[in-house]
């Protein structure tokens, strides 16, 4: 396993040169949709750092008449032009129905990946081992539909180890990024979090 931190603990995040996954949670579907073969915790036991997360909402299959249908927030790989998003009232994990954007693709020109659940269990786990405890992650979302509900996932399923400090990251030492997930939301996401 690659390991940052032995590159010194005392580097800065922007005098080292750190391994990135484009749509990191696409690890099925057609060879136009599929880009990864590896999970997150895989993934970052191969080396990698960055994780690049586009999450959308998916209405899952087999649903139950007469009570609240389901939804999953997931990675999703798709041009914008194939997604069909609409506001739905969808239950997440059995919990109270909430309304979100629901994410159809047109024609199959796209596909969901792993359960953003998941992919977070998978972050926490990896800086909580052996192997991981001194090193870091960051989530980067970007192309995501139902931001507050994906903030909403990273606290409850990252607790303690997310990374909640208001710093320049890019010149945090690695020894203070140890045994942290960091989670980084593209502009349009801060804006629609804030509301």
């Amino acid at each position: 396993m690659n390991r940052y931190y032995e590159l010194g603990p005392d580097k800065q995040l922007n005098e080292i040169v750190i391994a990135g996954s484009h749509d990191a949670g696409i690890t099925s579907g057609d060879t136009n949709v599929k880009t990864q073969s590896l999970d997150i915790g895989e993934q970052a036991h191969a080396g990698v750092r960055v994780f690049d997360l586009r999450i959308a909402a998916q209405t899952l299959p087999g649903q139950q008449v007469g009570f609240p249908k389901q939804a999953e927030l997931k990675a999703f790989h798709a041009n914008p032009a194939a997604m069909k998003n609409e506001i739905k009232s969808r239950s997440l994990g059995g919990a109270l129905p909430v309304e979100l954007q629901r994410t159809k693709f047109k024609l199959g020109a796209g596909d969901f990946g792993i359960g953003l659940n998941e992919m977070l269990r998978d972050a926490q786990r990896f800086v909580t081992s052996q192997d991981g405890a001194k090193e870091f992650l960051i989530l980067k979302f970007d192309k995501c539909l139902n931001w507050p509900l994906i903030a909403d996932a990273c606290r409850r399923e990252l607790g303690d180890q997310m990374f909640k400090r208001h710093v320049n990251l890019n010149v945090q030492k690695l020894k203070d990024l140890a045994g942290w997930v960091i989670c980084v939301f593209s502009d349009k996401g801060v804006i629609e979090i804030a509301h």
